[in-house]
């Protein structure tokens, strides 16, 4: 993982691929973002504590081989514009 851009773009993908429960394990989430397994588990926990602030937490399926949001209808939108404020 390298530059901001790069994480930014990484975790918005994680981001769907989760509300799709679409991810497949780790193995296989690593070889779809193309980056290594040790820079998913880094990806997840970032965007656990983005999350944690509205109380969700991400948790992994083994029959479903997904991970998934603990609130089945979370939208994440922490990236959106609201987020950062405009310099005036």
């Amino acid at each position: 993982m390298g530059d901001f851009l790069e994480i930014f773009y990484l975790l918005e993908t994680l981001d769907a691929l989760i509300r799709r429960q679409n991810t497949g394990n780790c193995q296989r989430l690593a070889k779809r973002l193309e980056i290594s397994e040790r820079s998913v588990f880094r990806l997840l926990s970032y965007l656990s504590i983005i999350v944690s602030r509205d109380r969700i937490k991400i948790r992994y399926d083994k029959k479903k081989n997904t991970y998934y949001y603990s609130q089945i209808d979370y939208f994440f939108n922490h990236f959106s514009q609201k987020t950062f404020p405009k310099n005036n």
